[in-house]
């Protein structure tokens, strides 16, 4: 797997052919890369380097997932918020994560970023646990998009196989319940398509900032 400082270490190197070989492939075409085993090896890499990166990879894919969750750095994760098309938290039903999800939307909101526009995704769901989703929203003040049902035994089952979920079982509630996202992720694919089809300029916030703190 090619991790992500690696990645940045090999900025200058990257093209069509490096882009194909160095990245790991998912059969569907998704390209991968993940952090380090060793987070703290995440202080190697600056930060406009780490911006660099994303935006290099703009020219070879025309959507982008970066799950933030391992990042430190308030200053690139804000301006990773703001240029993205679709901003999702995640958040797990119970008072632990509630507060960490806080604490998140806290440094962004104090880097300046609207979080009107983050999402809420509530995960591992139970209607027994008698905390509702929409109250979670309210307590977080941001819109609730989805809930992903409690499913760890058929997640954990699939991941000791060496499989994910949806390719051994399509119809259970979790795959069932990510499947709007899915289309949720086309759509905002197909929009940014169209706005750079208008323009090269277009609305679309790019990656490399013009100020400090907008990009």
């Amino acid at each position: 797997m090619f991790i992500f400082v690696e990645a940045v270490r090999n900025l200058r190197r990257f093209d069509q052919t490096f882009v194909h070989t160095a990245l790991s492939h998912h059969s569907s075409g998704l390209a991968l890369t993940t952090l380090p085993p060793n987070l703290a090896d995440m202080r190697e890499v600056s930060y406009s380097s780490s911006i660099g990166l994303l935006n290099r990879l703009r020219a070879f894919f025309d959507q982008q997932i970066v799950d933030l969750g391992g990042f430190t750095n308030s200053e690139f994760i804000a301006h990773v918020v703001q240029a993205a098309d679709e901003t999702w938290l995640l958040c797990d039903q119970g008072v632990a994560s509630i507060v960490s999800a806080v604490s998140v939307l806290d440094a962004l909101r104090e880097e300046g970023v609207d979080t009107a526009n983050v999402r809420l995704i509530v995960n591992k769901f139970d209607t027994d646990l008698g905390l509702a989703a929409a109250q979670i929203a309210q307590r977080l003040d941001i819109p609730l998009l989805a809930t992903l049902p409690e499913r760890r035994i058929s997640l954990g089952q699939a991941v000791n196989q060496g499989h994910l979920l949806a390719d051994v079982a399509a119809r259970d509630p979790y795959v069932r319940a990510l499947e709007p996202l899915i289309e949720r992720l086309g759509g905002a694919a197909r929009t940014a398509a169209q706005a750079r089809s208008k323009s090269a300029l277009g609305a679309l916030k790019r990656f490399i900032p013009t100020t400090h703190k907008r990009s």
